[in-house]
């Protein structure tokens, strides 16, 4: 540190003989080309005193206008000012109450250096907090009107949180609060710290309507992290370099939950056990509105610098109905080490005699949740669940309970029995009941008339219901009121279908949340890549989809079919990018900013001159084959769209066939051939079918990052495929 000015401020001895008082600088925020500021303490009992200013350049111009303000305050007379003209600079300083920012609020209400006044807080420029005999007075220089009344409001709703005792005064920079008997709880008892999680938990849960919040997310820890980094890098180039090296390995884009209210700086201290035996959360000046990893990194952040155990509180947090111990540990690598990473500057500026080491310690354990990040130490789906009935599961889905991330899952039991569940992103499971599902009230009724064969918790199933053994028909359960709109599209896709010398379920009957439909003859396209015919049977389906994608849907149907446009479609990869930030599942990875990234291109790209008839979900798992034909599954997806959409995604699904080892280079081959023989009667451009391509790449990856048993080989197949086509 060679700045002559910012020295003055370093050495307490050399400063106390400026100022006339034994004082030393903390809080200090330098300014290279402007000057410096700091609060003064007392060197013998490390008291707050007051303020200083050291202006440099264009501030040389404020002096005047500051001392003007300063001698406003009680203590007015008390005000110092130094000319140093051999460094070009003014110092100023004074006692508390002549803070130039606060003076004139201060005066005002009559506060001021006695035996009764107490200073708790003071940050030069900013905030002062006084306590006066059982009252506690807040000064501020900008108003704090709007968050004093949203302290108020989330006590009205039944929040522990500390609330003041009138309302704001002196144009709002001035607030009256209760004096409270109590501690923080970095001295809490492991009682009062469960507490003090139940709380935060129920403040992430209430409701942001009616509460004019500021919205903070991954970008603002990264700049808020950048610019201590900087900080520390001007004044400490060694340390600055290792904080800039470590900034440079977080990730652009970062998983997080839903948005909740957030306390926004939140701590232990900011925790207050009463003596009356309340746990009440003070400080919501930053109250915000964003995911609640950055209050858990920020609390997990101070806690490990101070050395303090918030393991209880994790567990109040997690009891109360918010993420589990286990999963805040998990999904907090980036989140904590950009929380760290904001207070790197912190020890230099409060001149902690022991700054280099402590600098050092905190640079070092964002280093850890990097890392921790880097090797993937997050969570992933089990292959198992294990309990009374161990089950395998075979498919995952991203999902949500109550705006908290969840994955459901599906696999079968010891018995063979299909069993659906949820998992929370630290591996706890919740199993529904075979055959029951509170969300899909009618599959009670429906289950026991045959095999449930899918389910989807809260969201759909499928019982097969037989006849001597065999399926003769399919109910869909669905939620209620869903059914009748389901109905019609399926009648649309067998439709089409017909029109094209397809075969389709038929729908049988419906009712409010249960479809019932014909069962399809033949065997899963799928399971014949090693059958005589297969290049025979992919032809069949070319000349029927080329006439599919030819057909004029107004000649098929009454009633005109949804569209799917470009916009539609990067939707879709926007919201599993969504879905995928929420289970954390592709943290660490480049998943989520590609699928981000191939969602803008689609949407610049815009749509084709022609939209046409498409499945919307076309793979060879949803084909049958048959002594009369190819039938098609799921068509109530029916819809408009640009012709690639349906045959880039039949194309990358073969290919991730044959990464899965499942088919041939062959079979592969065929099924690729056949999509480009169609796409190019269509008309396809080849960077439209690159772009069609990339999404549904990006978006599998996202499938599959939930699904235990190919996570680790189809990501490692995505991204070689991500790499060849963009190369293209």
């Amino acid at each position: 540190m060679t700045d002559p000015t910012l020295q003055i401020l370093l050495d307490p001895d050399r400063l106390s003989r400026l100022v006339g008082e034994d004082v030393r600088a903390v809080r200090i925020r330098p300014k290279a080309e402007t000057g410096h500021q700091a609060s003064l303490r007392t060197r013998d009992d490390d008291r707050p005193w007051g303020w200083l200013r050291l202006l440099l350049g264009p501030n040389l111009t404020k002096r005047d206008k500051l001392l003007k303000r300063a001698s406003r305050g009680i203590d007015g007379h008390r005000v110092g000012c130094l000319e140093l003209p051999e460094l070009q600079a003014v110092l100023l300083w004074g006692p508390w109450s002549t803070d130039p920012a606060l003076a004139q609020t201060l005066q005002k209400a009559g506060l001021g250096p006695s035996g009764q006044v107490q200073v708790l807080r003071h940050n030069p420029g900013r905030r002062l907090v006084l306590r006066d005999g059982d009252r506690v007075v807040r000064v501020t220089s900008e108003p704090h009107d709007v968050a004093l009344e949203l302290g108020r409001t989330l006590a009205e709703r039944g929040l522990a949180v500390n609330s003041a005792s009138a309302p704001a005064q002196c144009d709002g920079r001035l607030s009256l609060w209760p004096w409270i008997p109590g501690h923080d709880l970095r001295t809490g008892e492991a009682s009062s710290l469960t507490r003090a999680g139940t709380e935060l938990a129920r403040l992430h849960q209430s409701s942001p309507q009616g509460l004019a919040l500021p919205e903070r997310g991954w970008e603002s820890q990264l700049s808020a992290a950048r610019a201590a980094s900087e900080q520390l890098a001007e004044l400490s180039p060694v340390h600055g370099e290792r904080a800039r090296s470590l900034l440079g390995r977080l990730p652009r884009w970062v998983g997080a939950g839903a948005p909740v209210v957030l306390h926004g700086d939140l701590s232990l201290d900011q925790f207050l056990a009463a003596d009356d035996g309340r746990v009440l959360l003070t400080d919501l000046d930053r109250v915000c509105l964003g995911p609640a990893e950055i209050d858990l990194a920020s609390l997990l952040a101070v806690a490990q610098l101070q050395e303090h155990d918030v393991e209880p509180v994790l567990q109040g947090y997690a009891h109360a109905g918010g993420l589990s111990s286990a999963q805040t540990r998990a999904v907090l690598g980036p989140w904590l080490a950009a929380a760290l990473l904001q207070r790197c500057s912190q020890y230099w500026r409060n001149q902690d005699p022991d700054w280099a080491v402590l600098t050092e310690r905190l640079l070092a354990l964002a280093e850890d949740a990097v890392e921790r990040d880097a090797r993937g130490e997050g969570w992933t789906v089990a292959p198992h669940i294990d309990g009374l009935d161990r089950i395998t599961i075979a498919r995952a889905w991203p999902d949500k309970v109550r705006d908290l991330p969840r994955v459901a899952v599906e696999g079968r039991d010891a018995q063979g029995v299909l069993r659906a569940g949820r998992l929370d992103t630290a591996g706890a499971a919740t199993v529904l009941p075979a055959g029951s599902d509170p969300r899909l009230p009618a599959l009670e009724r429906v289950a026991p008339r045959g095999e449930l064969v899918v389910h989807r918790a809260g969201k759909r199933a499928v019982v097969a219901i037989p006849d001597r053994n065999q399926p003769e028909e399919y109910v869909k359960v669905v939620r209620p009121g869903q059914a009748g709109a389901l109905a019609r599209a399926a009648e649309h896709g067998a439709t089409v279908a017909a029109a094209v010398g397809l075969a389709a379920p038929q729908v049988i009957r419906h009712d409010d949340d249960t479809l019932t439909m014909t069962v399809l003859a033949g065997r899963p396209v799928h399971e014949l890549s090693g059958q005589p015919g297969w290049e025979g049977l992919w032809r069949q389906w070319a000349q029927a989809w080329q006439a599919l994608q030819a057909a004029d849907p107004a000649d098929l149907l009454e009633t005109a079919l949804p569209v799917h446009d470009a916009d539609a479609e990067a939707g879709v990869l926007r919201t599993w990018q969504r879905r995928c930030a929420q289970t954390g599942l592709l943290d660490g990875t480049e998943w989520p900013a590609r699928m981000l990234q191939v969602a803008d291109d689609l949407s610049a790209a815009g749509d084709p001159a022609r939209l046409v008839i498409t499945h919307r979900d076309l793979h060879d798992k949803q084909l049958l084959s048959s002594a009369d034909g190819l039938g098609v599954l799921d068509f109530d997806t029916v819809g408009l769209a640009a012709p690639e959409l349906d045959l880039a995604n039949l194309a990358v699904h073969a290919s991730l066939r044959r990464a899965q080892g499942l088919w041939s280079d062959a079979a592969r081959d065929a099924v690729v051939a056949a999509a480009r023989e169609v796409a190019g009667h269509a008309g396809v451009a080849d960077e439209r079918w690159n772009r069609a391509s990339r999404a549904t790449v990006a978006r599998l990856a996202g499938v599959y990052a939930h699904r235990p048993g190919w996570r680790e080989a189809v990501l490692g197949w995505a991204d070689e495929l991500w790499a060849s086509l963009v190369r293209e």
